[in-house]
């Protein structure tokens, strides 16, 4: 004798129009904040808000330096992308009047190079005046770069940004429409997602995220 189970009709569901792409158990935040201003949709990818405006920009010569010349920030003297921490601007080549030098970000990867007397146009923005004492190798310039703490709140994910909602932080799991005050939801932080589900401020590739908890595939498993 059959169980009845109490269901007469099933609503025609097709998870193919869904923004899932596996299997796999998905893993969720909940409680997050939709930034006002956005009115989202599920399968929208958010980053999330760690940094806000610049507090500081500051440069220093190392007191270990023989060459006595001055850096000069730019008056405007940072890029989209740059990092917080400290930058450091070594001499790896000296001369007359002259000297070249290569920058680090505060992850220790080398950005660029420069020369004494020329703008340096980086993220970082910044010329060095020659002194009365030239500079050796191993002399060293710190720019410092810090950044008032983020409001912690969920926007488009955007590549460009450097706020921290350039990193994919989740998937939006729920419409949250935030017009016009903060909204609340939930995002997916693991998982694997179709692509032409997805929305983001650019373009999105198929690919690996946050050390494989975000997968984003063109079809399902």
């Amino acid at each position: 004798m059959g169980i009845n189970l109490g269901i007469s009709n099933l609503t025609d569901i097709n998870p193919y129009n869904d923004i899932l792409a596996g299997l796999h158990p998905t893993m969720e935040v909940t409680d997050i904040v939709i930034a006002s201003g956005q009115n989202l949709k599920r399968g929208a990818c958010l980053g999330k808000k760690t940094k806000g405006d610049f507090d500081t920009v500051a440069a220093g010569a190392d007191a270990g330096n023989t060459g006595n010349g001055v850096l000069t920030l730019e008056a405007t003297p940072t890029a989209n992308g740059v990092k917080e921490g400290i930058y450091k601007v070594v001499f790896i080549g000296a001369g007359t009047d002259a000297g070249n030098f290569q920058v680090e970000d505060p992850d220790g990867i080398i950005i660029g190079s420069g020369n004494v007397g020329t703008l340096f146009n980086g993220v970082v923005k910044f010329t060095i005046a020659d002194g009365t004492t030239d500079f050796v190798e191993g002399d060293i310039f710190n720019i410092t770069v810090a950044f008032t703490p983020g409001s912690g709140k969920y926007y488009l994910w955007d590549t460009t940004a450097s706020d921290g909602t350039e990193v994919l932080a989740g998937i939006l799991g729920c419409d949250v429409d935030a017009t016009e005050v903060d909204g609340k939801g939930f995002i997916y932080v693991h998982g694997e997602f179709m692509k032409d589900g997805l929305t983001a401020a650019q373009a999105i590739n198929t690919g690996v995220y946050n050390d494989g908890a975000i997968v984003i595939k063109e079809v399902r498993a």
